[in-house]
């Protein structure tokens, strides 16, 4: 294998063993929000998933969502830090004049062109759980055991807190920490919040890895009834028109409040939709592993 690219700072890769949305996003935007509150400097890196444009570069939130990918465009949105997004992730140094503290490559686990000092790998509840098989049998990008590879694991139990390991993880022998998603909110276009009385009739828009959990969030966290629904695949485009139909149709049986996810609000971009933003919940000790206190794992 060739060497790998060292860029100079402290490389944290978010990675994953399975297919499908295992909350990398959120975790990212965590980390960065938590190291810019520490004083750090960081950028995050990513390839930006099915984004129109091919160059390098940074991710400026003026322009369309498209140009960039969801996740990218969220990142920088909410994430408090530089997004630079590349398919040769290692290019960055080109495109900096000082370097920062830290380094954030999203989805870095299979990407091995670049030294990294920490690979943290999400599993989902059900691969914590249960188990699974290697696609196309199952959802997995790499064997179980590829896991062994990284120093941390995170569970990312959703919305769930009674779920229990299997043997497996329990016996890896690495640092194991808990992730649960919670709402932090519903807001406007303008990103107020807003306030919507429990019980209160809703429809939903979204086009996400998991959007019955997102209805599931919706009724089951913010106690809303879901009457109406549109839901596509991830990373799906809507037609505009379809969308527009769709509210109309929901409008006329009274209902009041059209709720997306954060990443399709910045798609459809509509005055008349609200957002249900998810944050993360993880044990404060998790951050001392990746930048409060200076660990050093052996690498390569």
């Amino acid at each position: 294998m060739s060497k790998k690219k060292r860029l100079g700072s402290r490389v944290i890769s978010i990675g994953n063993i399975e297919m499908g949305g295992t909350g990398k996003t959120p975790l990212v935007m965590e980390i960065a929000n938590r190291l810019h509150r520490a004083g750090k400097t960081a950028v995050v890196l990513t390839r930006g998933y099915k984004r129109k444009s091919r160059q390098c570069t940074f991710v400026d939130t003026e322009h369309n969502v498209e140009l960039f990918g969801e996740e990218p465009f969220l990142i920088k949105k909410y994430g408090g830090v530089p997004v630079f997004v590349c398919a040769k992730r290692e290019r960055v140094s080109e495109y900096l004049k000082d370097m920062p503290d830290f380094f954030i490559m999203d989805d870095g686990f299979q990407y091995l062109k670049l030294h990294r000092d920490v690979d943290i790998v999400i599993i989902s509840k059900a691969l914590a759980t249960n188990g699974d098989k290697l696609f196309p049998s199952g959802y997995l990008r790499e064997p179980v055991s590829a896991a062994e590879r990284a120093q941390i694991i995170v569970v990312n139990w959703r919305f769930d807190r009674s779920g229990k390991l299997n043997e497996y993880w329990k016996n890896l022998g690495k640092p194991l920490f808990n992730m649960h998603y919670k709402v932090s909110g519903i807001f406007d276009a303008r990103d107020k919040p807003v306030h919507i009385k429990q019980g209160s009739s809703v429809a939903l828009i979204s086009a996400i890895a998991k959007n019955n959990e997102f209805r599931d969030a919706v009724e089951g966290m913010l106690n809303l009834r879901v009457s109406s629904h549109l839901s596509a695949r991830d990373h799906h485009y809507f037609n505009h028109l379809k969308v527009l139909d769709f509210i109309r149709s929901v409008k006329a049986k009274g209902v009041k409040y059209i709720i997306t996810t954060d990443k399709d609000f910045e798609k459809l971009r509509l005055n008349n939709v609200l957002r249900m933003r998810l944050g993360v919940e993880i044990d404060d000790t998790f951050f001392s592993f990746i930048h409060f206190e200076e660990h050093k794992y052996p690498r390569d």
